[in-house]
């Protein structure tokens, strides 16, 4: 291809401080600047004749050309409709309207056009609504498919962050409707690691603007003199906007790593979400969270509830309120609280027991299976009650 691109006369094309673009090339795209409209016909017809060479040919019927003058007089610029022919057959001419695709992105001849509005996360959001889809597998594909999609825009596009926060405000709203979230659900909940006890969903009015940053970084320090030029003449202004702090929750952040604690510490520092300060510690029991195929709907529902803590308990359903019962439902004198009807609430202590007799058995079944010989302490009748299994033992053999 370098030999291609040299038929292209390398010295013609855009003038830069230090070097001059002559052709752009990625995969099977190709872009040539002339500094008339004389000299992109001849480069067209070298590049044609070299493309040739090699076994390939321009599709012109896929083509289109630019021609923009300078009026020095009035200090701005022109599209010309100026028509090029290769090989007999003519070349569209761009006009006023006129959009092309470009790895990816749209672009008129004035530039790029601007990502302004949140219509495509709002369409992909209103498709798995309406799709016949569990709640669970409507959170991996957004997680996974539909915010992805649109990093790539996102990044290399000037969209301005109150769009982003917005995205971010239409997309949980979404996600509360699929889940049956309450409006007061922790916002750090939703973007906090799903190893943290978070959903996992990228923040784009978080990530994005770093994210760019990081690229404008890396292209500012690069080591080929015409993308330090492009990044000084073309983008000063998307630098300076990029370098400006990223705030999450108020704790200014300037990488992913700290973005992840900053949503992480956030969500811990909610009422609700205050209990899952050391889940990262055993990262196998958010496993469920992104493995749910097999759930029932309604259970991966209640199970996410449960975990944001948003849960129907008395002392949330009355918080902020006027000072009311807030003593457990049951009798037993308690305020009633998700940690005491899980802990310690006489009504669940039946539930709890065969809780703690299925993690038991778990255990065993798993160790026997690799091998083990467990002993398992058994379940003695005392009187009216029982007493259960607290261990379990093994060795091999």
């Amino acid at each position: 291809m370098e030999e291609i691109l040299m038929a292209a006369n390398p010295n013609d094309g855009y003038q830069l401080p230090s070097s001059t673009i002559s052709t752009l090339a990625y995969a099977d795209d190709l872009v040539l600047f002339a500094h008339s409209p004389g000299a992109l016909g001849l480069k067209l017809e070298r590049v044609a004749a070299a493309l040739r060479l090699a076994g390939m040919e321009i599709n012109a019927a896929k083509s289109i050309t630019f021609t923009i003058s300078a009026n020095t007089h009035s200090k701005n610029l022109c599209l010309d409709n100026i028509g090029y022919t290769l090989d007999g057959v003519s070349i569209a001419a761009a006009d006023m309207e006129t959009r092309v695709k470009y790895l990816g992105l749209q672009f008129t001849w004035k530039g790029q056009i601007s990502y302004k509005d949140t219509a495509r996360l709002a369409e992909y959001c209103q498709e798995l609504t309406s799709a016949p889809l569990k709640p669970q597998q409507r959170i991996h594909i957004l997680r996974q498919v539909a915010l992805p999609k649109l990093h790539h825009q996102l990044v290399l596009s000037s969209i301005h962050r109150r769009t982003l926060k917005a995205m971010d405000i239409s997309c949980r709203h979404y996600v509360r409707r699929w889940l049956k979230l309450p409006n007061d659900t922790s916002t750090a909940f939703f973007h906090a690691k799903t190893r943290d006890g978070g959903l996992g969903l990228t923040s784009l009015a978080t990530s994005i603007p770093l994210w760019r940053r990081s690229r404008l970084t890396k292209l500012i320090t690069s080591e080929h003199p015409v993308v330090r030029d492009v990044v000084s003449i073309c983008l000063t202004k998307a630098l300076t906007v990029a370098n400006e702090p990223v705030f999450v929750m108020g704790t200014v952040v300037n990488d992913k790593e700290e973005a992840a604690l900053a949503w992480k510490l956030a969500m811990n520092a909610s009422l609700d979400c205050a209990d899952l300060g050391i889940i990262h510690e055993t990262p196998e029991s958010s496993n469920w969270t992104v493995r749910s195929s097999r759930m029932a709907p309604s259970l991966y529902i209640r199970g996410l509830q449960l975990r944001a803590g948003t849960l129907g308990t008395k002392s949330r359903q009355q918080r902020g309120r006027a000072q009311m019962d807030k003593l457990c439902r049951r009798g037993c004198g308690q305020t009633e609280t998700l940690p005491h009807i899980l802990q310690s609430c006489p009504a669940a202590h039946a539930a709890r027991c065969v809780r703690h007799n299925r993690v038991a058995k778990s255990i065993a079944v798993s160790l026997r299976r690799k091998g083990y010989r467990v002993y398992e302490e058994p379940i003695i009748r005392t009187g009216t009650t029982y007493c259960n299994r607290t261990s379990s033992r093994a060795r091999m053999g």
